[in-house]
């Protein structure tokens, strides 16, 4: 019986499952049901604004459920009934605010959403009708058919039930009132906001999460010129204080590492992207002030010398070479610790061995280096019968290119080689999907053993 397996067999075995299969588990016993709905709800994905107003009222009335969530994805275009909450100016400048007594007005709260629910007997939806007459402490968010609400203040009973939450995905479009409570989520490590999904509020918002050691975030134009012109909450000693790993542009390194113990960036170059330059050049060992409204060459590289601790970890993704290599020359001269390097190209991959040839005599602690592979494919290309169909890669070509970085940098024990860009790796992979060839994607792993002057370099399957 799968009732007397040990728990810890059980706890294998369920994470192994699929939803479907958890969801019949869960209907066996109340036992298995206690066991089980922790891996179903472990990972919670976006959805429509309904199932996210339905997931809300769950996650408060189920702490059971809310506390064995791990990852959560919001997607919460929601209608703000009565929408004339205006942001007090004490958070507008990032300061901290007196939390709301939510508490004492839970009840009233879950009475309204009661009164809300019936008066779907009228022919008007129950949004219309609160939206004519809420008033600023009613406060209900809706779907966009304003016939499904949900209590503003149960976004914080539902935050402060997902004891165990450990990383959260901010997907546009998200209203921006959801993140006007304030507790802290002891076990958040890892936040992502995409592109359009973020707001003043949940900038300050995450002032209130010191626990926050990884962060995916590019600063909207808005934060620089309409929400903090001068200075915003990232100047303030308790903002992100035990961030090591950041993602994000060149605006949110000069913006968010400074004061920061940033370890691992990784860094986006979109297309098109330059470093202006004032004329007066770079010097590696020169100080000053940063100025987080300022994005030049001087400043950027102030910025990466800024963190309380070296960055080891350097991960470029850019679209072209032309992109990367201006960030990477200047990268390598402002980092001399890096240990690992990792480049990532969307679709030019022709001349990326010139360029590292160019600057990885300027790193002499890299130990790990990845790259695209700049001759062909690492992926054969194999017909259904198993026989090749293309050319296998050059090995011997690769070989020499590796020999040559080993010799420039000093400490380089493993190289890897992608496959190529993701974009061309997609092409391939639709090509095989229309029965047109079929394609294998390898990873090439070269491993560098040094006996003195003499280098040894050797293919790791």
């Amino acid at each position: 019986m799968l009732c007397d397996l040990p728990i810890e067999l059980l706890e294998i075995i369920l994470a192994h499952c699929s939803k479907a299969t958890i969801k019949t588990i869960c209907l066996v016993s109340r036992d298995l049901y206690r066991l089980a709905i922790q891996h179903l709800y472990r990972l919670v994905l976006p959805t429509d604004t309904r199932r996210t107003i339905q997931l809300f009222w769950s996650l408060v009335y189920a702490p059971l459920v809310a506390g064995s969530i791990r990852t959560l994805h919001v997607r919460a275009p929601f209608t703000l009934a009565g929408d004339v909450f205006k942001v007090p100016a004490e958070m507008e400048i990032g300061h901290s605010v007196n939390e709301p007594d939510w508490n004492a007005k839970f009840d009233y709260w879950v009475k309204k959403a009661v009164q809300s629910a019936s008066i779907h007997r009228s022919q008007q939806s129950p949004g219309a009708l609160l939206l004519a007459q809420s008033s600023p402490e009613e406060q209900l968010f809706f779907d966009s058919a304003m016939m499904h609400s949900l209590p503003v203040a149960f976004i914080e009973h539902a935050f402060r039930n997902m004891t165990s939450l450990q990383t959260l995905v901010v997907h546009t479009p998200s209203h921006p009132h959801m993140w006007t409570f304030t507790c802290e989520l002891p076990a958040l490590r890892h936040i992502t906001i995409h592109k359009h999904a973020d707001s003043s509020l949940l900038v300050c918002w995450l002032a209130k999460q010191p626990g926050l050691t990884s962060i995916q975030y590019s600063p909207s134009p808005q934060y620089l010129q309409g929400w903090f012109p001068n200075e915003g909450p990232e100047v303030e000693p308790h903002f992100l204080p035990n961030l090591r790993e950041i993602t994000t542009d060149m605006v949110g390194v000069i913006v968010f590492v400074p004061g920061r113990p940033v370890e691992t960036l990784n860094l986006d170059v979109p297309r098109g992207a330059t470093l202006q330059d004032d004329g007066s050049g770079v010097n590696s060992n020169e100080g000053g002030p940063i100025n987080a409204r300022v994005f030049d060459k001087k400043n950027f590289a102030r910025a990466l010398r800024a963190s309380t601790t070296p960055i080891k970890r350097l991960t470029l993704s850019g679209v072209r070479i032309s992109d990367v290599n201006p960030f990477l020359q200047l990268v390598t001269k402002t980092l001399p610790s890096l240990t690992y390097l990792n480049i990532k190209m969307d679709w030019e991959n022709q001349g990326i061995d010139a360029m590292l040839e160019e600057h990885l005599g300027s790193l002499p602690h890299l130990t790990v280096l990845e790259a695209p592979n700049d001759h062909q494919r690492a992926g054969a290309i194999v017909s259904t019968e198993g026989q090749s169909q293309g050319d296998f890669p050059d090995r011997e070509k690769q070989l020499a290119t590796v020999t040559r970085w080993a010799r420039l940098a000093h400490r380089l024990s493993t190289v890897v080689l992608h496959p190529e860009s993701p974009t061309m790796e997609s092409l391939a992979r639709s090509s095989e999907a229309y029965g047109i060839r079929k394609y294998t994607v390898s990873i090439i792993r070269w491993a560098i053993h040094r006996n003195g002057p003499n280098i040894e370099v050797s293919l790791l399957e």
